[in-house]
């Protein structure tokens, strides 16, 4: 028989090329690149042997025969194992290679196919050269065809089974060429003499590299660092070998302010800068940078002292970007494993939070983590996930604390307030919720979610049967410098028919110091339709009396700590004299929250408080309680 090799040629060409490229670039060694590995020399240990295969097979009475069975021995044991390796390849990437069964089903199609190919010169039971030196099929042969359909097969499987953890895309181009190589293995056993089986390898492997193994994936392209993608690698195969190790992670305090004031590409060469001096210090693939200003080292013990002092010492000298003089502090986290953390995302939630608080409190600059940080990690976490829950179905609840007006002696408006329930964690204090959604923009959604269930309370009921003037929503500073904020809020109340003298939004100093021209426009917009606003909380931040000059506040409610202080200190009652007499003399309307004794009401209606707030008169109640309490109270 004479065989047309030159599709043999080609594939040959090919795989030479992409072992090449391979080669070339740098690749992170996951256990997935491992087996990417293997795929390359089975296909080309495959393709060089299928061409000597189809040379020497003709001259098989010149040739001894034993080099004859050798040459196609590894022709079938790697072509066939090229299948089986790309079965534990897709395993691997499919998260699933961990299964015992995966493993098993690999070991036994390798077995089988050794089994029947290694003696074959002796059993004939694979191939072998009759009488007239012709290569034949043995008995056997028809269950390597099997082996690998079924290897193939269960490729298919896990492509569809476990999917969610490929794109569509590589999907759909694996399954593609998986068909297109069992259509090849078909297509080959009824023409024997056309050899396309190591081209269309050759070309499924090509797909492989491009669609899945993307070395890019794991890698800073600006300056071939390793990402969090390689790290987590790291940690999964780590942890599944039961290595110890330190994992020490550090954010560069002042790295912000150079992207703001220089610009990101300044801070980009900044960071470039020193990543020399971590590769050489620490090795190549030991460092990970996980975002723009932090960067995590894999230690192989516990003895993260010396590295400590050597980033100390070295972030100590200020570097130089665009002819500034910066200087950078690392604030420090190592977590040992394997102390308390199990899995990789312990390890990494446990260093993003603990970094995230040292940077913003500004205090130790080198932790080490423990059960603590985890377990405040893994609650944030968990709120964080009841948050999404709640904006996505309308979980959130308002409650309402009535405020007394000190002149009418009645109840003429109410705070509302935002309250989270969850099934899993019970009740979520709003002062650890409501930061987090600052911190990570939920805030916006959670306050319009708010605000429409206080619109659509007043027009349920009537304020004014009520004793109702008014009902007062607080809003985030994040809310307060969205440009679209007052026409936004003013289309809710339109929808809702809620008129807007009804409401009374209450800002805090901390939205006062945000974006000036931001803030002051969505307060004029609502204050030209007809809302108020009122400070809150003042007397807890700084310049606040700035704000007061230049916001166009009616109202300003004063911190409980500062009347609480009153009650017990002459100085602070001294303080808190003078500053409702200087609210006062500013026009401006006094809530004083805090309130919780029948003193406490005397002292402020002497000073001419407006306004009090407090459990002397209600705890914040929900709606329905709400007004049978303002019902009870007016009957």
């Amino acid at each position: 028989m004479i065989y047309n090799y030159h599709y043999d040629i080609a594939a040959l060409m090919l795989i030479v090329l992409l072992i090449s490229i391979y080669f070339l670039r740098r690749n992170y060694p996951t256990t997935a690149n491992k087996a990417f590995l293997a795929i390359l020399f089975f296909t080309f240990t495959a393709t060089v042997s299928d061409l000597l295969s189809a040379l020497t097979i003709p001259k098989a009475d010149e040739i001894p025969l034993l080099i004859n069975y050798l040459i196609n021995i590894i022709y079938l044991i790697s072509y066939n194992s090229t299948a089986i390796v790309f079965y534990i390849y897709v395993t691997i990437i499919t998260k699933q290679y961990h299964k015992r069964y995966t493993r098993i089903s690999a070991y036994i199609a390798f077995c089988v196919n050794s089994f029947i190919l290694l003696p074959t010169p002796w059993t004939h039971w694979g191939i072998y050269f009759d009488e007239n030196f012709q290569y034949q099929h043995g008995v056997l042969f028809p269950l390597l065809y099997v082996s690998s359909f079924l290897m193939l097969l269960s490729t298919i499987y896990f492509f569809f089974r476990y999917r969610y953890n490929l794109s569509r895309y590589q999907v759909v181009s694996v399954l593609f060429f998986t068909i297109a190589m069992i259509s090849a293995v078909v297509f080959q056993m009824f023409f024997p003499a056309q050899l396309v089986g190591c081209l269309v390898s050759t070309l499924f492997t090509v797909l492989v590299y491009i669609s899945l193994q993307n070395p890019e994936y794991y890698i800073n392209s600006r300056n071939r660092c390793y990402n969090e993608h390689a790290l987590n690698e790291t940690l999964q195969h780590n942890i599944r070998h039961e290595k110890s190790f330190s994992l020490l992670a550090f954010s560069l305090d002042g790295f912000q302010y150079v992207n703001q004031l220089l610009g990101t590409d300044a801070g980009n060469h900044l960071i470039d800068s020193f990543v020399p001096f971590l590769h050489s210090k620490y090795g190549i693939n030991n460092v990970y940078q996980l975002s723009d200003g932090r960067f995590a080292i894999m230690l192989p013990d516990k003895n993260e002292k010396p590295v400590t002092r050597e980033l100390l010492q070295f972030f100590q000298t200020p570097h130089t970007v665009q002819n500034v003089n910066v200087l950078l502090t690392p604030h420090i986290c190592v977590v040992h494993y394997p102390d308390f953390a199990h899995t990789p995302e312990d390890i990494i939630n446990t260093i993003d939070y603990t970094l995230k608080y040292s940077l913003a409190s500004n205090t130790e600059k080198h932790i080490t983590a423990s059960k603590d940080e985890l377990k405040k990690s893994t609650r944030e976490t968990q709120i964080l996930h009841a948050m999404k829950n709640a904006i996505h179905n309308q979980g959130f609840q308002v409650y309402y604390q009535p405020i007394f007006n000190a002149k009418t002696k009645k109840f003429s408006s109410a705070e509302a307030l935002v309250r989270l329930y969850d099934p899993e964690l019970g009740f979520i204090p709003p002062d650890e919720f409501i930061p987090m959604s600052e911190r990570n923009g939920m805030i916006i959604d959670i306050g319009e979610q708010v605000f429409r269930q206080v619109c659509q309370f007043i027009q349920s009921h009537d304020l004014k049967e009520l004793g109702l003037d008014y009902i007062e929503v607080n809003l985030s500073f994040v809310q307060c410098i969205q440009n679209n904020l007052s026409q936004r809020l003013t289309e809710i109340m339109k929808k809702y028919d809620v008129l807007p003298q009804q409401i009374n939004f209450e800002i805090t100093e901390t939205a006062g110091s945000t974006k000036a021209n931001a803030l002051q426009k969505n307060m004029n917009g609502l204050i030209r339709v007809g809302s108020t606003f009122a400070m809150d909380d003042y007397g807890t931040g700084f310049s606040t009396a700035n704000y007061l000059v230049n916001l166009p506040l009616e109202f300003v409610k004063i911190d409980k700590s500062i009347l609480w202080s009153a009650m017990a200190d002459e100085q602070a009652f001294t303080i808190l004299k003078h500053t409702v007499e200087m609210l006062h003399a500013l026009n401006k309307k006094i809530i004083v929250e805090g309130v919780e004794t029948e003193e406490m009401v005397d002292m402020l209606t002497d000073m001419n408080c407006e306004y009090l707030q407090g459990y002397l008169y209600s705890k914040p109640i929900n709606s329905e309680e709400f007004v049978i309490f303002l019902q009870n109270y007016i009957a």
